[in-house]
């Protein structure tokens, strides 16, 4: 009985160091994975940047900079870049060969309309109905929402109002033709209008 007692009890020591392994494997692992995740997105924002270096043949940067333009974000947009500089209040987009810079209380409004539904909007849009902001592109995009099936996009693309009687609107198309949802074009796309409307909110926000 006692042996019995003994060799029950070295089974059980066992199997406790067997789960506390499987344990410190299973923490490993789940360290390796945050780990690889961060590293992934390092990668990609180096990626990003590298990217808009590269779509930078007119020296925007070195431009903004002599005008004492702090650059403390850049997003790329499609086939523009946006640069801030929060310690100014000012922005920029620029289509990569002219910009001009705007204080941030310049930025009037803005809108991310999808197939003329607003997504986002901004601080007045909020108040307007998504076409009638978004002007004939938006009510155009919007009649053909309603014949649409849900699972696709026909049209996608953020428009900024701003301050300026030379150029009072921006409209930067991000998808044009249709797009199945469950595609990364799409995915990806939605992502980029997403990312670049928070940092409109922020300049709003923030003017």
């Amino acid at each position: 009985m006692g042996l019995f007692k003994k060799v029950n009890d070295w089974r059980l020591k066992e199997l406790e160091k067997t789960e506390a392994t499987l344990q410190r494997v299973e923490k490993e692992k789940e360290r390796i994975d945050e780990e690889r995740k961060k590293n992934a997105i390092v990668a990609d924002e180096r990626r990003k940047e590298n990217e808009i270096i590269k779509l930078d043949k007119y020296n925007i940067r070195e431009k903004l900079i002599s005008e004492n333009f702090c650059i403390d974000k850049v997003k790329k947009i499609e086939k523009y870049v946006l640069f801030i500089d929060d310690i100014n209040k000012k922005f920029t987009v620029s289509n990569k060969k002219t910009y001009k810079i705007y204080n941030f209380c310049d930025l009037l409004d803005f809108e991310l309309n999808e197939d003329g539904n607003s997504i986002v909007k901004g601080k007045t849009a909020s108040t307007v109905a998504g076409g009638l902001m978004f002007g004939p592109i938006g009510a155009i995009a919007g009649a053909s929402g309603r014949k649409k099936v849900d699972n696709e996009c026909t049209y996608m693309a953020i428009r900024l109002l701003l301050n300026d009687l030379d150029n009072p609107e921006l409209n930067i198309e991000l998808i044009k033709q249709k797009t199945p949802k469950e595609l990364g074009t799409y995915k990806k796309k939605r992502k980029e209008a997403q990312s670049a409307t928070a940092l409109l909110t922020y300049i709003q926000n923030n003017a």
